[in-house]
């Protein structure tokens, strides 16, 4: 039986994570998008490459309890299948605590990622094409791992984290919680971000970064709180 699943966010990563699901699909695994979940009003109704866009978390909410009571044939007590395709950490900590006990977080993962089978991946997850998660690395609940970027052996992303393309946090290092590391960084061995850092495009992180800053530069420079 196939999958359906909710992409809640319908920007432009949604669109990504549609062509991830769609790749899933096709490598057999049976997982469709039943539609977008966005809170703009002004979109509900719009179609993104054949996907419609039907309301907003409170339509998810409503959905989620009719298939609670049996709503619809076989979904007695069941939950709508959830993604979140927002990049900004912060917001999607918001949008997980209100949708938390009305969706099942499904981790995304594409067939072309290369994910060690010794790496652990928390709820939620996004995987894009051509990323390698490297052995005894843990990603946290609803981190989103961008295409083409490598995470290597033994480190820590944190929940909520989101690592842009083309990116490289080497062995040991860690992002926390609610961190974001734009386009093109790299982070060198051991070097730990702080919780809700945002680290600019194209840094090199070579020494650690405390929490709750703008930093970019090669090497990394701490510019300003946030």
């Amino acid at each position: 039986m196939c999958k359906e699943m909710y992409i809640v966010g319908a920007g432009d990563f949604g669109k990504e994570i549609a062509d991830t699901i769609a790749a899933i699909d096709r490598a057999g695994r049976s997982l469709r998008v039943a539609g977008y979940i966005d809170d703009d009003p002004s979109r509900k109704g719009e179609t993104l490459n054949g996907v419609r866009i039907l309301g907003d978390t409170d339509a998810l909410i409503r959905i989620s309890r009719a298939m609670m009571r049996g709503g619809a044939p076989g979904d007695a007590g069941a939950r709508p299948l959830a993604v979140l395709s927002v990049s900004d950490p912060l917001m999607k900590n918001r949008l997980a605590e209100k949708l938390d006990s009305h969706v099942i977080w499904e981790s995304v993962v594409h067939p072309a990622a290369n994910v060690s089978p010794y790496a652990t991946l928390g709820k939620g997850v996004v995987v894009q094409p051509s990323v390698y998660i490297g052995p005894n690395a843990a990603v946290g609940d609803h981190a989103h791992i961008n295409a083409l970027s490598c995470i290597g052996h033994d480190v820590r992303i944190g929940a909520f984290a989101s690592v842009m393309v083309r990116s490289a946090l080497s062995g040991r290092a860690s992002l926390g919680r609610c961190g974001y590391i734009a386009s093109g960084v790299t982070v060198l061995p051991g070097v730990c971000i702080g919780e809700n850092a945002r680290i600019g495009a194209g840094a090199v992180v070579t020494k650690d970064v405390p929490a709750d800053v703008i930093a970019y530069g090669a090497p990394c420079k701490v510019i300003r709180a946030r």
